[in-house]
């Protein structure tokens, strides 16, 4: 499981989802389902290993726009 932010409008979710595509598809279901029709885009929580550690960041990899 990996854990997403979905950001669109003024709102924040942060979700756990098990694949890329379920994320993407969630997403596409609250466009359709509630007429969202401004910007939304799903970050992905990427983990890492360097010299002081382990850590993680958060990347965008789908945006509706």
């Amino acid at each position: 499981m990996t854990d997403y932010i979905i950001e669109f409008g003024q709102n924040t979710l942060r979700k756990t989802f098990s694949t890329d595509c379920e994320a993407i598809e969630f997403c596409e279901y609250l466009i359709d389902e509630y007429e969202c029709n401004g910007y939304m885009h799903i970050m992905k929580q990427i983990g890492y290993k360097d010299h002081l550690g382990y850590g993680h960041y958060w990347a965008v990899f789908w945006t509706n726009k």
